[in-house]
């Protein structure tokens, strides 16, 4: 998307970006804008505008790994999910933010999860960034407990709010469940109970993998659910 232009009363608001996947805009009203950003990259404050809240989530952490092996009932843990923050921010028309979105952690080739990435925007991290979640530790004979979800304390806003932790791993049950993303967020991947299977991925904004599972004569690893990336809304 280059350009585009939206109408609200009498009103005309022109943004121009650049980078982005995915944007889109609502105009809601005589001073209201809205843009849902789901890939990184660099927003123009468009004409008239002075002032923005800014809300985002950090990315979900990937579930844990199921180590098979001989007569073994392994599951891994589930990865956490994104922690939300918001934050009213002063801005000059045409002034660029760089916004830099948080990718869902993964599972795949390794034995824990990989953290979800932060989302925040450059320059701007002592004011506003939403942390992502932890990766859910994998199973290879010692069941551990479920991701800690991305920590408001390590985040940046006026509101924050921690995402969910995961589930734990088992030795003689299911899988962790992912952890559900901060404050509305997407939900974390659902515990997995047959075997042998993958995790299930978390749902954007933020939700964290579930863990993966395998049991008796199977000996092929499994892999964690990917977390689910995060997000920023303009208003």
């Amino acid at each position: 998307v280059s350009q585009s232009r939206y109408t609200a009363g009498q009103n005309v608001l022109t943004a121009s970006t650049s980078g982005f996947s995915e944007l889109t805009f609502t105009a809601l009203g005589s001073e209201d804008l809205i843009a849902t950003i789901t890939s990184s990259g660099n927003w123009t404050v468009p004409p008239g505008v002075t002032e923005i809240t800014v809300e985002g989530w950090g990315a979900g952490g990937a579930g844990g790994t199921a180590v098979g092996a001989n007569k073994a009932n392994r599951a891994g843990a589930g990865g956490g999910g994104g922690a939300y923050a918001r934050k009213k921010l002063q801005v000059t028309p045409g002034q660029v933010l760089s916004l830099q979105i948080g990718q869902g952690g993964s599972a795949s080739g390794v034995l824990n999860g990989s953290a979800g990435g932060d989302t925040f925007i450059a320059g701007l991290t002592t004011q506003f960034l939403a942390k992502g979640g932890s990766g859910g530790a994998g199973n290879n004979g010692t069941a551990f407990v479920g991701a800690a979800g991305g920590s408001a304390l390590d985040s940046r806003g006026d509101v924050v709010t921690s995402g969910g932790n995961g589930g734990p791993g088992s030795n003689s049950g299911n899988s962790g469940a992912g952890g559900n993303g901060a404050n509305g967020g997407g939900n974390g991947g659902a515990s997995v109970s047959s075997s042998p299977t993958e995790g299930n991925p978390g749902q954007a904004p933020g939700g964290g993998g579930s863990g993966a599972r395998v049991f008796s004569q199977n000996n092929t690893n499994r892999f964690g659910g990917a977390g689910g990336s995060g997000r920023i809304v303009l208003s």
